[in-house]
């Protein structure tokens, strides 16, 4: 799995965090003009829908790509996450993981969704120790998200797009 690298000083001050509670939502959005853009976020432990957001604006300025991670998690305390978005020629990748440690949190549901991209190129989701099955996710155009038979732990999901 790759790893994505934290904001450099000078990156982080372009970043603008947005945090919006609106009801049960919570929503953290990351913006800036570069090749990565990475977001860090607390995947809190209530039940509620969440949802972190990293965006990034296309090399030409002919709009944004945009990565969504819509969650509901229960059991444990609040851990730390990051969403990243990088941009590789005309391929984006978009990264929703801990950083380092296992996550113990029970994830209810999930969703990525990508947009101002064409379509999902490749997925790849872990839990703690393993690769998740094809048959733990739903995959759509632009969207990947929590089947019925979804195990319910989640470490990482890692999506390619054009």
């Amino acid at each position: 799995m790759m790893m994505a690298g934290r904001f450099s000083a000078a990156v982080a001050m372009c970043a603008t965090l947005l945090v919006l509670t609106a009801g049960c939502v919570h929503t953290v959005q990351g913006h800036a003009s570069m090749d990565q853009v990475e977001v860090d976020f607390d995947a809190k432990p209530n039940g509620q829908t969440s949802t972190a957001v990293a965006s990034m604006m296309k090399p030409d300025d002919s709009g944004e790509v945009t990565c969504a991670f819509e969650y509901a998690v229960v059991g444990g305390t609040n851990e730390q996450w990051f969403i990243t978005i990088e941009r590789a020629d005309d391929m984006y990748r978009c990264v929703v993981q801990r950083p380092k440690e296992a996550s113990y949190l029970y994830f209810m549901t999930f969703r990525l969704e990508m947009s101002g991209v064409d379509s999902i190129q490749s997925v790849e989701i872990r839990d703690n120790n393993e690769l998740l099955g094809d048959d733990q996710y739903n995959l759509s155009d632009l969207t990947v998200s929590a089947s019925d038979n979804f195990s319910n732990a989640l470490a990482s999901i890692a999506v390619i797009a054009s």
